[in-house]
This record gives C-alpha cells, structure tokens and sequence, in this order.
C-alpha cells in the first residue's frame, strides 16, 4: 500500500467534494462503487510493488552499497532500450523472451542499454551454453555509449575465471551453474567496484578512471564459438550505505603507553600515518625525506584460489613503508593460505604478476615474507613462528630500503634486514585460499615513498617515469626517461625561458623539477646558465 495508499486518498478527498450533497440511493451506491474499484487499484498497485525485483545484499562488502531506485526490470520482450552491435559475424536477437548472442570465433557481440547514471548496481541472468578457452560474458559499467571498450568490465570467461577490469581475478567455476541461469550482479558506485555471482561477494576494486556511463552486456567469442542467453536485465540506481563500523585500534597498556620506542619496540605504528613516520624517522630507520604515496580504507579478497586486489598501481616505488591491519579468516587449516601485503609489483600486458614482494600471514599463525622472481618462481624469504591468534586482527608495517626488509607485528620488530631483489612496482593486497571461508581483509591501508640518497650529495627521483631533455624546457629533444624509484644525481638547478624550473643530473640531461622529488643537499644547487 506504499504506492496505493496515498493516492487512493487523494482521489477519495477530491470526490468527496464534488458529489452531490444528495442522499439519493444512486449516489451512495455509485460512490461505493468508486470507492471498492479504488481499494481494489491501490491493492493493485502495492501487489506490483511486491512483486519488484529485489537487489541482492550489497552491505557485506568494503563499502558498503544501497540501491534507492530501479531504473528498469527488463525481461527482453522488446529490444527498443538496447543499442546493439555485432563485429565478425553472428546473432543478437530477441528469442522466447531472453536475449540471445550466438557468434563466430571471435566475433564480438555488444547491446548497451538506454539509461546513463553515474552510480549503477547491474543484474542479468546468465546462462553459458558453448564457448572455448578465451571466451568471455562481460557486464558493461559507465560504458561509453559511442566507444564501448571505454566502460568498467566484469568478466567471466567460459572456463569460470572472473576478474573486474583485468585488476582482480579469481577462479569462481565452484560459483557457476554450467548451462544453467547465473545471477550476475556488477556494483559502480563512487570508484568501487564489486562482482556478485549468484548472490556471493565474488570480487572487489577501486577504479576512478570512470565516472559516468551506460549499463550494457558483451560476449567475446574469441578461440572458438560462443552461445549465451541473457534474462531478466535489472537496472538500479545506488548509491553508498552506511558505512562500517570502524576496526577498534588497540589501546596499548598503561606502561607501554609511557614506554619509549625502539628499533625493537614502536609506540604509534597504528596512529596517523604522519605519525607513524616521524617516530620512524626519530628511530633512525628512515632519513627526512619522505612522502606519502597512497592511502585507502580497504581491500577484501575472498574464497577458494588465488586473489590479487591491486592498490597505488600509479605509484610504483623501490623504497619503502607499507601499513596496514590485516584480519585473515582461514578456509582450510589442513592446506597453507596466506593473507599478506604486495609491493614491488610488476605485471605483464595481460596483468599476471611477474614479480612482488609479499609480506604477511599464513593460517598457522605464522608470520612469512616472500618474494615473487621471474612470474613463476615464488621464494620464502623468510618464516618466522609467531603463533598469531587469528581470530583477531593485527596491525603489519613493512619498511623495504636498499634491498633490505623489515617487518613488524603489532609495533614488535620480526624479521630485520631481509635481502630483497631490486625492483619497483605498485602495491596490492593477496589471498591464497583454500576453502571457500578463507577471507583476507587489510583496512587502514597506506604507504610512503622513502627517499634514500647518498649524503653530501642532491638527488632526483621520479615517481612516475618522466622525460629526460637535452636542454631546461619541452622545446628540447627527448633523450630518454627517468625510471620511477631511481636516484639520479642532480648538479645543477636551470631556469628555463618561460620560468619553470629544470634540475640538471649528472650526465648533462634535465628534468622538470615539478616532476621529481629532490633529496639530500639540495639547497644550495649551482645555477645552469
């Protein structure tokens, strides 16, 4: 009666002023009459509401998400919201009431949908009936209607691997109905990103390169043929739920509170981020050149297999803190899981991750460091028996300066000048499942870049790679690129013509200051004429 109720009302007050005040039999019954067909609309009305379709439960997520409107419910009894494109051959039509997409090896079928939101919660059943190794069923998020490729994708190949926008992955074949419906529900609210399948959190992200778009569906065919029906299309505008309560930080016991840091021993590692620092800084475990790089509320991997949620993959870095407070539920204590921390990380053009750094906790209880060489070789770097009780979260920072590693545990230091390969990558949070229960969550995530540097010396280092020039400007030739993480000595500071500000390093190239950071003696820099 939500919707009935206060329109029936209306139209009751509105008659009640306008019959005629005469008591005649023929007005009572007409007016009953109008009355019964009214009770009988309103109860209409709110039966319809009833019978909606109702979005899944999105609060158990990161962020967590409400919808506040269906934009549309659509059973695919006619085609006049959809927009659709075939490319290499095959068909795309209306059939019984389902949309039917049947192509040739690869062929590329596409229908994107009327409706342009900027926060969107998408659901469509599923049903795979034919496909080969690289076939994929994608559901299209702020896609642009001109372009389709420009869109936020949830993938699902034929062979039941899942991943949003090739940053996160995972097998969800244990998920999946093999020629039978599949409820798959893509979540675009803000820069998150969720995968439901079949009402289960699969997948998560964060992803701020869209921000608007239309919703809209896409099979790849690619080594074989594919054949794919979509039902019942739902469209809801969303927005963000409350969010969670935040994790208790502990609260240290009144001696420690008063206990003065140490290498061993730190005091604020689960304070601001800023204060963090500085008591690394007084420790003498970091010089005073430091930045922040990133920070985020959290990552969540879940289930059975490999999970990867990338962060700060802007921001590759050779040196330095990564923070975080994992809280790791094991799915499987009879097989090895992992919840840790990447860094370092570097991926090849398909997003597998060639080498990393990880450092975190198995489901024994252990604390473990690894390292990742060469995409398929994974070594322990070291292990340590710490024997964590897991039913509670606990607080890790890693510190990785000039190729050597330490980690603490809850402010207590672990593992002390680790050798690490060289390398600079992004970051990202990884599960090892091994059970569907197994569930890795990091909040509070943040990281700085550490700036070594040589003392007596000013240096320049890129947090992106950036142009070297021949001479102070752009009208200069490109010589080459300044790898992100890499110290270049400066020995020179030019003006260049239209004022901007160029530092000269050591082989005669230049670069934008704005560009660089510049550490170490830089005060006093010679200037270049």
């Amino acid at each position: 009666m939500l919707l009935g109720a206060p329109f029936l009302i209306a139209i009751i007050r509105y008659n009640q002023g306008h019959i005629n005040e005469g008591n005649s039999v023929v007005n009572n019954m007409r007016r009953l009459f109008y009355v019964l067909f009214l009770l009988l609309f309103a109860t209409s009305l709110a039966s319809a509401q009833d019978d909606l379709p109702q979005p899944p439960d999105l609060s158990v997520g990161l962020v967590p998400v409400r919808t506040v409107g269906l934009i549309t419910a659509d059973p695919f009894d006619t085609e006049a919201a959809w927009t659709p494109w075939l490319v290499n051959g095959g068909t795309l039509a209306l059939e019984s009431g389902r949309y039917h997409a049947r192509l040739e090896a690869n062929g590329i079928a596409v229908a994107l949908h009327a409706a342009a939101l900027d926060n969107m919660v998408i659901e469509v059943e599923m049903t795979p009936l034919a496909g080969g190794q690289q076939t994929a069923y994608i559901l299209l998020c702020r896609a642009d209607g001109d372009n389709p490729a420009t869109s936020d994708q949830f993938i699902i190949t034929a062979t039941g691997q899942a991943s949003i926008n090739n940053q996160v992955y995972g097998d969800a074949s244990a998920l999946l109905n093999s020629a039978q419906p599949n409820r798959i529900t893509a979540v675009c609210v803000d820069e998150y990103l969720a995968l439901y399948i079949n009402g289960r959190l699969f997948l998560e992200t964060e992803d701020t390169t869209l921000t608007t778009g239309v919703g809209g569906l896409m099979v790849f065919a690619g080594d074989a043929r594919a054949d794919v029906l979509f039902d019942n299309f739902r469209l809801w505008y969303a927005e963000r739920g409350e969010a969670p309560a935040a994790t208790p930080t502990r609260t240290p016991a009144p001696e420690a509170t008063a206990a003065v840091a140490s290498l061993e021993q730190l005091t604020v590692y689960d304070s601001e981020p800023e204060t963090a620092m500085a008591e690394l800084h007084a420790l003498g475990l970091l010089g005073k050149e430091y930045a922040p790089a990133f920070s985020t509320q959290g990552a969540l991997n879940i289930g059975d297999g490999n999970w990867f949620t990338p962060l700060g993959r802007t921001l590759p870095a050779s040196h330095f803190v990564l923070s975080a407070e994992l809280n790791f539920t094991p799915g499987d204590i009879n097989q090895t899981e992992r919840c840790t921390l990447a860094a370092r990380v570097q991926t090849d053009d398909v997003g597998q991750v060639q080498q990393q750094i990880e450092v975190g906790f198995t489901n024994d209880g252990s604390l473990i460091a690894m390292e990742t060489r060469s995409g398929d070789e994974l070594a322990t770097l070291e292990r340590a028996a710490i024997g964590l009780d897991l039913t509670r979260p606990h607080h890790l920072l890693a510190l990785v300066l000039d190729e050597r590693l330490t980690v603490y545990v809850d402010g207590e230091r672990i593992l002390h000048n680790i050798t690490v390969s060289a390398a600079t990558g992004h970051y990202g949070v990884v599960l090892v499942g091994r059970g569907e229960d197994a569930r890795c969550e990091a909040r509070n995530i943040w990281a700085y870049h550490a700036l070594p540097f040589q003392v007596g010396r000013c240096e320049a280092v890129a947090w992106q790679s950036v142009n070297r020039r021949s001479g102070a400007g752009t009208d200069f030739r490109i010589t080459g690129a300044l790898p992100p993480g890499q110290n270049e000595p400066v020995t020179g500071l030019a003006i260049a013509a239209d004022g901007s500000r160029w530092v000269q390093l050591e082989d005669g190239d230049f670069v934008a200051e704005t560009v660089v950071w510049t550490v170490g003696e830089c005060d006093a820099l010679p200037p270049v004429p």
